[in-house]
């Protein structure tokens, strides 16, 4: 039978995101082709593995919408090598889906369809960065399982959807080392490495893992594993944390949503006909935080539907709302800044007929002389509400017959200048 020693370099000694279970099929599958044993529950479980159909293009587009599977094992990149372990699929393959799903004027939204154990992690953090970018709205699909690196691009899509028996997690890494030395032994072979640098072969197969090797392998390890945490904190918007206290566990999709790793359960079908429909939910901006535009730009909806048109409505209040805030603060802070002292009508003016902002403002009044009050030489500070009332003219009345307070002239000057009724 054909060896595979490349494949081999490809699991020992290099760390990975996949689930344990997983490993141990991989093992099973390449034993014969790297020239070794595993236990033989090992051999059974992968025996008991379907074929994973190999990726074919990069997505098939639905009704507007790039359905992109992501199943298998994750590798770096796509090989010539099929199933050897169920499937492989490269980060650059995924990649280069996304971006061409971008440029593809019949595509509208992209959902990726996880079924995967996770795999390699050299190129995953690569791959989950081109997601986050996507310019059109992303949306994961969980069918089966999202381990690991597949749970890493996951988390970078801006909706995660699981199946109601979908298994989520697994947020760890996972560095494995063989020692083929009593192998060699036995076979009467002695090995001799002849390197520069000490640790140069610290993880050589030929020779037990020493303690100092051990050590720096956990490095590598917790700096990965860190790496990988604080991604999925960014992408789904939860304190590191929490993502640290899942200790790489795999949860059941109504877990999952109580730990904030899923948004909701649905099933394929209903996602795939909402996003054909044009009419995804909106993205929470606490959760993913820079998409909530992009998400509600790309996909067309019908201005004429009740649910658009309340939309519109409560995004321009909220303008409306936003404008007055900043422009009363904006008066606020120029009239009742220090400089203003004693010069109140010079102050209120630079306010209420002027876009400047309070440090411009503040320049002007340093500069310029203190003002007498009218029809007197004495040197006279208006305080803002006097100042307000002097260049409003009369007061105000409310609907109660009240005078308005100086808070009620800040806002309706406010809403005069920030053009807002």
């Amino acid at each position: 039978m054909k060896q595979y020693p490349f494949i081999a370099s490809r699991i020992f000694g290099v760390p990975l995101l996949v689930d344990p279970s997983r490993l141990q099929i991989i093992l099973a599958v390449m034993q014969d082709r790297i020239g070794y044993s595993v236990p033989d529950e090992w051999a059974i479980r992968a025996a008991e593995v379907e074929p994973v159909e190999r990726f074919v293009g990069n997505y098939e587009v639905v009704a507007g919408v790039a359905v992109m599977p992501i199943a298998g094992t994750l590798v770096s990149r796509d090989t010539s090598l099929n199933a050897l372990s169920g499937g492989m699929l490269g980060y650059d393959r995924i990649a280069q889906g996304i971006e061409t799903a971008n440029e593809d004027d019949e595509v509208r939204s992209i959902l990726l369809d996880f079924s995967t154990h996770g795999g390699e992690a050299a190129g995953v953090d690569d791959a989950a960065d081109v997601i986050r970018a996507s310019r059109k709205p992303t949306t994961a699909i969980i069918n089966h399982a999202a381990f690991s690196a597949g749970y890493w691009l996951a988390s970078s899509t801006d909706r995660v959807i699981a199946t109601r028996s979908a298994l989520v997690g697994s947020i760890g890494v996972v560095l494995t080392h063989m020692s083929a030395r009593g192998m060699a032994e036995q076979l009467g072979v002695k090995i001799t490495h002849i390197h520069a640098g000490v640790k140069k072969v610290d993880l050589s197969p030929y020779f037990d893992l020493s303690e100092r090797a051990q050590v720096d392998a956990q490095a590598l390890v917790d700096g990965l594993y860190d790496q990988f945490v604080r991604a999925v904190a960014r992408y789904r918007g939860i304190d590191a944390t929490a993502v640290r206290a899942t200790e790489a566990g795999i949860y059941s999709a109504d877990a999952a949503v109580d730990a904030g790793l899923v948004d909701r359960i649905d099933s394929y079908q209903s996602i795939l006909s909402e996003l054909q429909a044009a009419r995804p939910p909106a993205i929470s901006m606490s959760t993913h935080e820079g998409k909530i535009m992009t998400a509600q730009t790309e996909a067309p909806a019908n201005l004429d539907e009740p649910e658009v048109q309340s939309a519109i409505q409560a995004a321009a209040e909220q303008a409306r709302i936003e404008a007055v805030a900043t422009e009363r603060g904006r008066i606020k802070s120029i009239i009742e800044h220090e400089q203003a002292e004693g010069r109140g009508r010079l102050a209120l003016s630079l306010a209420l007929e002027s876009d400047m902002d309070a440090e411009t403002a503040a320049r002007i009044l340093e500069t310029a002389p203190e003002q007498p009050a009218p029809g007197s030489g004495k040197i006279t500070q208006l305080t803002p509400f006097e100042a307000a009332m002097g260049r409003i003219g009369n007061p105000a009345i409310s609907a109660g017959g009240d005078p308005w307070t100086e808070e009620q002239e800040l806002d309706a000057a406010a809403k005069r200048i920030a053009g807002v009724q």
